[in-house]
């Protein structure tokens, strides 16, 4: 129904939207306390009627239906209560705002919207996604806190999308200050790099690179002491909230402030060194975010480790993540050398909307500005806005947008200066909410096109018959490795590969991944499972000799660290990797098994879920099922944990100890049904190893797991155990 004057409900007494339409721009502030015009949201306003407001202020003047707000806030009352309560709100809105806001607020029986509205989370998105430095100081002053603040409803609904949201803006935020200090640092300004550092430490206290970019500016600045007492106070907090010691980078970079040479430097003398490599990590909200987004701070000091933040309770906390990483920026530059080529200027084109709906209208907008924003954290390329002066690009992203049975077609070429289309994508979502059909088209369009820039800055040279055929050999290996085969016939498939295309760094790349797949998937003897994993790094270290930035190998490193439990290393490499492939569903599930092996289980089941919600479809969903599935256990979500199982059931039939732990999930949630289904599929499937091997190849015995974390692995175990007998 449309928004029109005479279908206007009569509790809500708006104005029409054609003079609605016509009224000014509404500043509403999201990122902080919610604030209306500039000013703090009215004192009589409850909390749910701000929650309404803000909702409809983040959607950006689109039609909102009542069924929705009403779910949104009131999910525990019964649907006609719903209704009457979102009424209220609407009426309390409307009585406590200024007239020439509450013109603005439109409602109907069936939707509401709140047109012209301007918001600064929207604000942040396109500084996110802006390639020129003098944009990126506008972070400093839009972002005053964590998105809706000060909106706890109580309402699982709500405050689920609110904690998605509030992740996913965190992540742009922090993305941009890492972006602004290490561009103050490179270009000698040392002081200023200062604020954006302490910011980025205040945002996320345990992001190890946030932390290298602040010592690194103290000791530009001539503090060296200084530098080197917050790297005390940094090793102090790692130990104490993750029981790891910094990783080696920060070690590497402390260690040359300790020569006495270091000593000698001062603010004023030549340009510093490049900043350190900076890798995104998965920013957590912290109770110093405000105070240090909001004013500057007169000496360096570390925020208090003490209080992490309260962990979120609902699953999907950390999605926005992800997702999104992929609006976020990470200023990595990798140490060993880059292509001798100079990296080509890439320039994302608007996404033009071929309907007139305004939903494909925004949808196109909000591709353009997160395509631009993922990209720009590849180091091979250069990516400048559309708008930007200077010579013509290289390279094009262009495409177009269409709805399409009530979901999106989406279409985006690759184009070279000449106009030559080097790659072409076309992907049909189907119907979601407009950030899971966002993260789901990147997931498509944005993996594919990273790929195709990966071979473009490494080239593969005219392929051969022979050379194809080695490549056709590697990859049915890879995929036998990735489908859980641990046999010989994979290593022999890429040893007749190389035979053929001796030195091939491709078939070099997939055979360390298929290593490291083998390794992970549990089938293989200890002993031939260490050899495996030090043969894939013998790999990659071989490879990136000449290809540092090669996706596969990047990404078959960060497993290969997880496997060999070096979880710092880990962690970093994993970030390196999702610099490199923003939308990777396979990138988040790594992530999401490294955090959960440091005990963060908020984070590795919000990059759980960044997984499924960038890869809906596809061979290896299992592995992130399975993952999300023993998080959730480890929570005490029995519910949420056996639907995740049943996905990775479903899609793995033959692994005998996916129907244990979903038994295990059924027992603790009183589904005796459910549990004596799973326990008959169990002992109906053949053993092909003992529950110790398999828990010691899950959690490895070397980890020092925090102690809540710790009970939880056992009692797990136990109840396994005894499921058993």
């Amino acid at each position: 129904m449309s928004d029109t004057a005479s279908a206007m409900d009569p509790d809500d007494a708006g104005v029409s939207p054609q003079d609605a339409e016509a009224a000014p721009r509404l500043s509403v502030g999201l990122l902080g306390p919610l604030t209306i015009g500039g000013e703090a949201a009215p004192a009589g306003l409850s909390v749910k009627a701000k929650a309404v407001f803000a909702y409809l202020a983040a959607e950006r003047g689109a039609a909102v239906a009542r069924d929705r707000l009403a779910d949104l806030c009131w999910e525990r009352s019964g649907p006609e209560q719903a209704r009457q309560s979102l009424r209220q709100a609407l009426s309390q809105l409307r009585r406590a705002l200024p007239a020439a806001v509450s013109e603005q607020l439109l409602a109907t029986p069936d939707v509401v919207r709140l047109v012209h509205a301007e918001t600064d989370a929207a604000a942040l998105e396109q500084v996110a996604a802006a390639a020129d430095p003098a944009a990126w100081e506008a972070a400093l002053a839009l972002v005053r806190g964590p998105f809706a603040a000060d909106l706890e409803t109580g309402s699982p609904g709500f405050d689920d999308w609110a904690a998605r949201e509030r992740m996913r803006y965190e992540t742009m935020a922090a993305d941009v200050l890492a972006r602004l200090a290490s561009h103050r640092l490179d270009a000698g300004e040392a002081e200023a790099a200062l604020d954006p550092a302490r910011r980025l430490v205040a945002l996320d206290p345990l992001r190890e690179d946030g932390h290298r970019l602040l010592i690194r500016a103290l000791a530009a600045a001539g503090r060296r002491a200084e530098a080197l007492a917050h790297y005390k106070e940094l090793e102090r907090l790692l130990r104490t909230e993750l029981s790891v010691q910094p990783d080696p980078a920060t070690r590497a970079l402390i260690e040359g402030l300790r020569e006495p040479a270091a000593a000698t430097a001062h603010p004023t003398s030549a340009r510093p060194a490049p900043a350190e490599p900076v890798e995104i990590s998965q920013p957590t909200a912290s109770p110093a975010f405000v105070s240090l987004l909001s004013q500057p701070q007169a000496a360096p000091q570390m925020p208090a480790a003490a209080p992490r933040p309260r962990l979120l309770r609902f699953a999907a906390a950390l999605i926005g993540v992800a997702l999104l990483g992929a609006g976020g920026f990470a200023a990595y530059r990798a140490a060993r050398p880059t292509p001798a080529t100079a990296a080509p200027v890439l320039v994302v084109k608007p996404f033009e909307a071929l309907s007139s709906e305004p939903e494909t209208a925004a949808l196109g907008r909000a591709l353009t500005t997160r395509l631009s924003g993922g990209l720009s954290t590849i180091p091979t390329i250069r990516v400048r806005s559309a708008e930007a002066s200077g010579s013509n690009p290289d390279l094009r992203l262009e495409g177009a947008v269409q709805a399409a049975d009530g979901g999106a077609l989406v279409t985006a070429r690759l184009v070279r200066a000449s106009g030559e289309v080097l790659h072409q994508v076309e992907f049909k979502a189907p119907p979601r909410p407009p950030v899971d059909m966002q993260d789901e088209i990147l997931g498509r369009v944005g993996r594919l096109m990273t790929e195709k820039l990966d071979e473009l800055a490494y080239p593969r040279g005219a392929p051969t018959p022979s050379g194809r055929q080695a490549i056709d050999i590697a990859l049915t290996a890879r995929n036998m490795a990735n489908r859980g085969d641990t046999s010989d016939k994979v290593m022999e498939l890429f040893r007749e590969a190389l035979r053929m295309e001796v030195g091939n760094m491709e078939i070099k790349a997939h055979f360390g991944n298929a290593l490291v797949a083998q390794a992970l998937n549990g089938g293989l003897p200890r002993d031939r499972g260490r050899d495996s994993l030090a043969e894939a790094m013998r790999l990659f270290d071989e490879v990136e000799t000449s290809a540092p930035h090669l996706q596969m190998v990047v990404y078959g490193r960060c497993q290969a660290l997880r496997a060999l439990a070096d979880l710092q290393a880990a962690r970093a490499a994993c970030e390196r990797s999702r610099t490199l492939m923003p939308w990777s569903a396979r990138v988040y599930k790594e992530l999401g098994y490294t955090m959960l092996l440091l005990g963060v289980l908020d984070q590795a089941d919000g990059y759980f879920q960044a997984s499924e919600r960038l890869e809906r479809v596809g061979t290896i969903r299992w592995t992130w099922a399975l993952g999300a599935g023993v998080t959730a256990l480890l929570r005490n979500q029995p519910e949420a944990a056996g639907r995740w199982l049943e996905t990775a059931i479903t899609l793995r039939p033959s692994n005998r100890w996916y129907p244990l732990f979903a038994a295990v999930a059924a027992r603790r949630s009183g589904d005796e049904e459910g549990t004596r289904r799973h326990l008959a599929r169990f002992r109906d499937l053949p053993a092909v190893s003992s529950l110790d091997d398999y828990f010691e190849n899950f959690f490895p015995a070397g980890i020092s797991y925090p102690g809540s974390m710790q009970d939880a692995i056992t009692a797990l175990k136990e109840d396994m155990t005894a499921m058993m007998r």
